[in-house]
């Protein structure tokens, strides 16, 4: 049943987030399009302008897709929709994994479709072997910092990818799962949850790596990825990965025993 479950979320989700996507390629084409022109007519202003322009509307778009994903979760479980949702022969959980799943997919496919389109926007700037140019500096100088540390990091950045996007899903629904608790104004609830769920998670991570991290320094009197960074990373992870935990659970007692559509 989960597996139908995803499929029909699929479906239900594709329809909006892929016009967003195909919006994103019109303005891709027209921003190469526009500098172009700019870039040869000689209006270096309007070249800029158009550059900016277009980052805005590449982060207007990623969070439009992240707006709609957490509106679709309100309404599709929180609503007058929620009577039916509520209705299927499912557990509450499987109801959040699932849009959990679909939703961390779509997260990534912007993310990815995000760096496409910027960088044709670069090739329509420079030559590919410019491009390689500067890409092969940026390694030198990464290899440079990061020394023989460069694979971990490189995984290091990915896995807090997966783990962010996780952890940024997950505590949106709990905020709308306690929001939906309240007999009024729930919406607004819901967004003084999301507030003050981040601020408590926040201070409950700051306060449990400090420590960590000063006695790691104290410990080696030097600062290296070994003995100093790569701990508080991981420290940081396993925190996150506790309140992925702990906001789930929250989510599903919600909407197993305190369930409110009135």
């Amino acid at each position: 049943m989960l597996g139908k479950l995803i499929k029909h979320e699929f479906k239900a989700v594709s329809k909006v987030l892929g016009i967003l996507h195909i919006a994103l390629l019109i303005t891709t084409i027209m921003g190469i399009f526009a500098i172009n022109i700019s870039k040869h007519s000689g209006f270096i202003f309007f070249n800029e302008l158009t550059f900016i322009l277009y980052i805005f509307i590449l982060i207007a778009i990623s969070i439009a897709v992240m707006i709609y994903i957490v509106i679709r979760f309100y309404q599709n479980i929180f609503t007058d929709e929620g009577y039916l949702t509520n209705t299927l022969p499912v557990k509450p959980y499987e109801h959040i994994i699932a849009k959990l799943y679909v939703s961390f997919v779509w997260v990534i496919i912007n993310a990815i479709c995000t760096l496409i389109s910027f960088f044709f926007l670069m090739l329509s700037q420079s030559s590919i072997s410019e491009i390689k140019i500067a890409l092969w500096n940026y390694k030198s100088d990464l290899l440079d910092l990061m020394g023989n540390h460069t694979q971990l990091v490189i995984f290091l950045m990915i896995l807090g990818v997966f783990i962010s996007v996780i952890y940024m899903l997950i505590m949106s629904y709990a905020a709308i799962a306690i929001g939906q608790t309240m007999r009024n104004h729930k919406v607004l609830f819901s967004l003084g949850a999301y507030v003050v769920l981040y601020v408590l998670s926040q201070i409950v991570s700051t306060i449990i790596r400090l420590p960590f991290g000063f006695i790691s320094l104290l410990e080696t009197n030097t600062i290296n990825w070994n003995t100093f960074f790569v701990p508080i990373i991981l420290l940081s992870y396993l925190l996150s990965t506790a309140l992925i935990i702990l906001y789930f659970f929250i989510t599903n007692y919600i909407m197993s025993k305190k369930l409110n559509l009135d």
